[in-house]
């Protein structure tokens, strides 16, 4: 059985500069399956995992966020295989978005027909929502010009829309990682409650049946406190 010593200075923490970008494309690359059992479980049951996701290169996305500084990406563009026996594949199209961006219903559909444009493939496009306040913004983008119209729609997750209640009795992992960006946006001003909530998370995470190495990690990182662990 594994013991984890565990020790921490709160005084040492860093609140509120929080990299969200580079926490969601470390904790998708690693759960990838686990990413899809819980933001798209239809989607899910069509994926054979036997085949590994492959993690294309992101020179789309980086053409169209070159003029926008500061902005870090998060994106990420998956490749799986279907179970259906043929030789058939999805861009699975994931944006992780934390602030309210007025364009951003548009950038999802320049990133659709970008993308499509290359690969000519089917795609499933996701945007998962972090930010802690209600969005007023539109999510679909819609263009109508003298008689040229075109609506665009996409799968959006708003982690604002789901409690504590039902995160906390979810039994799916990414369900605490939702869970964490709330705790994290929660206890931004106060570290002992930071503190508090990630031992509270950690058991959470630990009654689901993963790799106790991969997950104590993920969950660490991704609540974005400072400590020393060893197994």
């Amino acid at each position: 059985m594994a013991t984890a010593l565990i020790w921490e200075n709160s005084t040492d923490y860093e609140v509120g500069n929080v990299d969200q970008d580079g926490l969601w494309k470390t904790v998708i690359g690693e759960l990838f399956e686990d990413f899809l059992l819980y933001f798209a479980p239809d989607l899910h049951a069509q994926v054979d995992f036997s085949k590994k996701a492959d993690f294309i290169q992101q020179e789309l996305f980086q053409q169209i966020i070159k003029d926008k500084k500061g902005r870090k990406i998060a994106d990420q563009l998956v490749k799986v295989h279907l179970r259906d026996g043929e030789e058939k594949w999805v861009l699975v199209h994931i944006e992780i978005q934390s602030d309210n961006e007025p364009d951003f219903a548009k950038r999802m559909f320049q990133y659709f027909y970008r993308i499509f444009d290359k690969y000519d493939k089917e795609i499933v496009a996701l945007a998962i929502m972090t930010s802690p306040h209600k969005s007023e913004y539109s999510t679909e983008f819609h263009y109508n010009y003298f008689g040229t119209k075109l609506n665009y729609a996409y799968n959006i997750y708003k982690t604002i829309d789901h409690s504590y209640e039902e995160l906390e009795q979810s039994d799916k992992l990414f369900s605490k990682m939702v869970l964490a960006i709330k705790y994290m946006h929660d206890t931004k001003e106060d570290v002992d409650k930071r503190y508090a909530f990630k031992m509270k998370l950690m058991r959470e995470v630990l009654k689901i049946n993963r790799d106790y190495d991969t997950v104590l990690y993920i969950v660490f990182y991704f609540i974005a406190l400072n400590e020393h662990i060893s197994m």
